[in-house]
């Protein structure tokens, strides 16, 4: 995700997203807190894991900090739910049929 740049962040909190890189991949994760990294170059998203480094170093200017379970945005990519169920042709043929029996 190429928005680093903007003070818009890649996710919102409470999102379902999915891990992509290191140890995240496959997972799939709540957003749990986002902030800007220390160094202002990436968002860090805490998705509730635990640390497994004292330090985190920033993939882009090479900034160290103290790692606080916030971890770089492109770990991540959000998981695309559907806000429209899903149709079945079964549906469809209960839905006619209901119509066909009820006189108007």
């Amino acid at each position: 995700m190429e928005n680093w740049k903007s003070n818009i962040p890649p996710f919102y909190i409470g999102q379902k997203v999915i891990g992509i890189l290191n140890r995240f991949t496959g997972k799939t994760y709540i957003v749990k807190d986002i902030i800007k990294q220390p160094c202002g170059c990436c968002w860090g998203i805490n998705v509730g894991t635990y640390p497994l480094t004292e330090k985190m170093e920033c993939a882009l200017c090479g900034k160290e900090w103290i790692n606080t379970g916030h971890y770089d945005h492109d770990c991540f990519a959000p998981v695309q739910e559907s806000a429209i169920p899903s149709l079945t042709l079964e549906k469809i043929k209960e839905t006619e049929k209901e119509e066909i029996l009820i006189p108007n």
